[in-house]
């Protein structure tokens, strides 16, 4: 009992640090003189004046299908496009 303990604590411990690396290996900050781009400041501004009562109206009318497709569009619009294909993808000829 007392091994299987330490198995699943070494388990843990290794899956912790394994997902704090890709992180830490993120795209370097921008130097602090750089000024800001304009989509940050539209996605500020929008923030900042977002009528949060209204949007819970419209998804209280929006069907749980439409919910998830609208939620599923939107991963893909910002998920990066992979350079490489997939390894089992037939070549063509």
């Amino acid at each position: 009992m007392r091994n299987r303990s330490w198995l699943a604590l070494t388990a843990l411990g290794v899956a912790a640090i394994t997902s704090l690396r890709p992180a830490a290996a993120g795209s370097p900050s921008p130097p602090a003189n750089t000024p800001p781009d304009a989509e940050m400041l539209l996605d500020l501004d929008l923030l900042k004046d977002a009528d949060l009562a209204t949007e819970r109206d419209l998804l209280r009318q929006m069907p749980l299908l439409e919910r998830l497709r609208l939620l599923e569009s939107l991963r893909l619009l910002e998920s990066p496009v992979p350079t490489v294909p997939a390894s089992g993808a037939a070549e063509p000829r």
